[in-house]
């Protein structure tokens, strides 16, 4: 997964959609989850919703993700990632990369310390990133991705 900063004041951020799939470019990858990927341990949920009484759909994105090992460098990254508005892109089981937030953006809504129980037990964060979007998430094409993700790497 990639966290974008999405600035509503500035354009760091160009998507343009063609067909099915979204093509990023020119993003500023924030640093804090980067440096602490941790494959296969993302969890992402969309749910739609309507109000028939105002005539509105819209789509609540809420994305969980652990960082390991607690330091004082990290939370002060966390603090700042509290403070950003963000896109975040994720790739699915089945290979296939997604954006959220596109329109409205993503703020973390919360942050979990856990120092663990046993010596096999996690020490890190747990991260919850919530957004409402219009539709559902958006496919990013291969060439954005694999681009972005090379920075981030």
């Amino acid at each position: 997964m990639l966290l974008i900063d999405l600035c509503p004041n500035t354009s760091n951020c160009f998507l343009s959609q063609a067909g099915e799939s979204v093509t990023v470019t020119s993003c500023t990858i924030l640093p804090a989850y980067l440096a602490h990927r941790v494959s296969s341990t993302a969890d992402v949920t969309e749910s739609k919703a309507g109000s028939r009484e105002n005539g509105t759909n819209m789509v609540t994105q809420t994305i969980k993700f652990p960082i390991n090992k607690m330091s004082v460098s990290l939370r002060n990254e966390l603090e700042l990632l509290f403070q950003n508005l963000l896109v975040a892109v994720a790739v699915d089981n089945n290979g296939t990369p997604w954006i959220y937030g596109v329109d409205f953006g993503m703020k973390a809504t919360q942050a979990d310390a856990k120092t663990g129980v046993k010596l096999g037990d996690r020490n890190g964060y747990e991260i919850t990133l919530v957004g409402e979007e219009k539709v559902f998430a958006l496919k990013v094409d291969n060439t954005s991705y694999a681009a972005l993700a090379t920075v981030g790497a």
